[in-house]
């Protein structure tokens, strides 16, 4: 490649120095002190530059995007507090009221289930399951649990009630379905921090296991 240059300075011409090699561009000189005269600068640099700066801008895009959107990610995560109030207030309002009917009606349902092969009283066990079970999910209390039993319930629903237009017939199943999807997921990811789960077991305040005793 040739030798190197042992030193090199940059300063302006206007300074009144007599540089010993000079930039093209009337702004800027360079004096350049080399170990040898043969090395000189090319115009592959000045070719070469743009598209460096060019790289780094867009390198430097790049990343101010994946800062965003990191950004936009953790002010998601912020609000999972509420996603999850609100799914547990709809479910439980949803099953309060259909459990409900089922309590204070049972007469007009237990054809329907007897017509499916269920005995009558499951009216009654339905009722109690969804009324109860719709409170503790709004208050997040034992919430894995009743949402267990209630996912359950609406399977147990569409296989014996809402199926009979075959698995290809969703619009049969499609609210049973929805309410087991939501029931099952609230199971495996808990009732949130706005809960009384949480404030149990979950954020530090509740009873702890006492100190082993040291036998002497």
């Amino acid at each position: 490649m040739g030798c190197m240059p042992t030193r090199v300075e940059i300063f302006g011409s206007g300074l009144g120095l007599s540089p010993t090699t000079t930039h093209h561009s009337p702004l800027i000189s360079r004096k350049i002190v080399p170990e040898c005269s043969a090395m000189s600068f090319t115009p592959a640099v000045a070719v070469a530059w743009p598209d460096f700066v060019s790289v780094k801008m867009l390198d430097h895009c790049d990343r101010t995007q994946d800062f965003q959107d990191a950004q936009f990610m953790t002010r998601l995560n912020a609000l999972q507090p509420l996603g999850l109030l609100l799914l547990r207030m709809v479910l439980g309002i949803i099953f309060i009221w259909h459990g409900y009917s089922k309590l204070t009606h049972p007469n007009g349902m237990h054809g329907v289930f007897i017509q499916h092969g269920l005995p009558g009283y499951f009216v009654t066990v339905a009722g109690v399951l969804e009324v109860f079970g719709g409170g503790l999910i709004i208050l997040g209390f034992l919430t894995r649990i009743a949402a267990l039993l209630l996912a359950i319930e609406m399977a147990v629903a569409i296989w014996k009630v809402h199926s009979a237009g075959g698995y290809l017939a969703i619009h049969n199943y499609e609210f049973p379905l929805a309410l087991a999807a939501a029931c099952f997921a609230l199971a495996t990811v808990g009732a949130g921090r706005v809960s009384v789960d949480y404030a149990l077991y979950e954020s530090g305040r509740g009873p702890r296991p006492g100190k082993p005793k040291v036998k002497s």
